[in-house]
């Protein structure tokens, strides 16, 4: 179950705040060209990486946020890499099973000095007294890390939502690290960087269940330990980031809004979303972007309880996955509010950041990009997701959102999906 066909084709070696979202100006402007879009909303982006455990069972996550800032500050400030260091670069590389030298060079080559449009270790935007940040957090997919969605996480921000991307450790991102002791006393830094790489897991295997189970369970654990962490840091608990540097985590409290909490993930992110749910009272709403339901136990569908909405990409889901997504929007089985939509025209990839950073030609080859635009396609997706989740957490948003619910978003989003069930099936698939 791969989530990233990134480059599948060898002549590819050779080319290369609870404002009403949407109702100010962009504090970015959109230009598009290969890269990162920014937000779409009236904030400039700020964010920092925490890491708050130096060890494998730590917390790991990129938070994103709203900040006081101006384009003319981004202009003028040295936006982050959106791949961290070599060390990601050469791990997504591996993950497509291209594993050579010259190959890892490539990667790195095509995507390695792309940067996100926001500002590292920014402070947070100065809020009305009693106004405060509703929360996200966010589940990366198979063979991805905390920036891969970063498109997703910077429209949220720039719209006023805190959001924090948790980067798994359960071997299931291209990479990831923790920190451990220096060797010696004559070590230049007290720690030393540790990586977790991906493992492959042999599909329909007797071990294969139990090891994607464990996987989305552990990773569902990390979810909640991040939002326990942001918890801290909202009481005001002094918490180290063993990535040292000057940022003030202690800005946040007060600010964060825990009675509009979301969770929200990407395939093997959109199944831990969903256990996440089961498992975390806490998150009043949920979204999942093309979730990977295998790993899930199926018994455990029925007692979720929170809205939900699934969004999937036309031309990735099978019969089998989509039915057991099914029992999750069945009317008779709904308690709350649920939903699925599925954008036209659009690949497992239209979702994550790789879809703007190649031309349509090389994209389309390299199984990231349909023939959807990637803007109109990710537009599509952030609206439904931040009017789904604005509704029923009570935030006040631009009614023209809602479109995508209608009739009048027919020509690029299908309400359901596309595909055929088999009613026979669909109660064993689903339960």
């Amino acid at each position: 179950m791969y989530e990233f066909l990134i480059i599948n084709c060898p002549s590819l070696c050779f080319c290369f705040v609870q404002l009403p979202v949407l109702a100010m100006k962009p504090a970015v402007p959109r230009n598009k060209c290969h890269g990162i879009p920014p937000g779409r909303g009236p904030f400039v982006v700020g964010l920092a990486d925490v890491m708050s455990d130096n060890s494998i069972n730590g917390t790991f996550t990129r938070l994103y946020y709203p900040t006081d800032l101006t384009a003319d500050d981004l202009k003028q400030t040295k936006q982050p890499l959106w791949i961290p260091n070599r060390a990601y670069s050469d791990s997504y590389s591996e993950f497509t099973s291209f594993t050579s030298k010259f190959s890892k060079w490539l990667f790195h080559l095509m995507f390695g000095s792309y940067r996100v449009p926001a500002i590292q270790y920014a402070n947070v935007r100065k809020l009305a007294e009693n106004q405060t940040l509703p929360v996200v957090v966010f589940s990366h997919g198979l063979g991805a890390m905390r920036t891969t969605y970063t498109t997703i996480c910077l429209e949220l921000a720039s719209q006023g939502f805190f959001v924090a991307a948790v980067e798994h450790r359960d071997k299931s991102a291209c990479a990831t690290y923790y920190l451990k002791d220096g060797d010696s006393a004559d070590s230049e830094s007290e720690y030393k960087e540790e990586y977790v790489k991906f493992i492959r897991v042999k599909d329909k295997t007797d071990e294969d269940f139990k090891i994607r189970n464990g996987q989305v369970n552990q990773r569902a654990d990390e979810c909640i330990k991040g939002l326990n962490l942001l918890e801290k840091i909202n009481n005001g608990t002094e918490v180290r980031n063993y990535l040292g540097g000057e940022f003030d985590l202690s800005q946040f409290k007060g600010l964060l809004d825990f009675d509009k909490l979301s969770m929200i993930g990407h395939s093997f992110g959109g199944g831990t979303a969903i256990q996440t749910l089961k498992k975390e009272q806490r998150f009043k709403v949920g979204v999942a972007f093309d979730p990977w339901m295998y790993p899930l136990e199926k018994p455990m569908l029925s007692t979720i309880t929170q809205p939900l909405l699934i969004i999937n990409s036309e031309h990735f889901q099978w019969a089998a996955n989509v039915a057991a997504m099914t029992y999750l929007v069945n009317p008779t089985n709904q308690i709350e509010d649920r939903k699925m939509l599925t954008l036209r025209e659009t690949v497992h990839q239209s979702q994550s950041d790789f879809t703007f950073l190649t031309s349509k030609f090389i994209g389309k080859l390299a199984g990231l990009q349909g023939d959807a635009d990637p803007y109109v396609a990710m537009d599509n997706n952030n609206d439904a997701l931040i009017a789904f989740i604005s509704k029923h957490l009570g935030i006040d948003y631009d009614s023209n959102l809602d479109k995508v619910f209608t009739d009048d978003a027919a020509d690029d989003v299908i309400h359901g999906t596309n595909i055929q069930l088999d009613p026979e099936r669909l109660p064993k698939a689903s339960l």
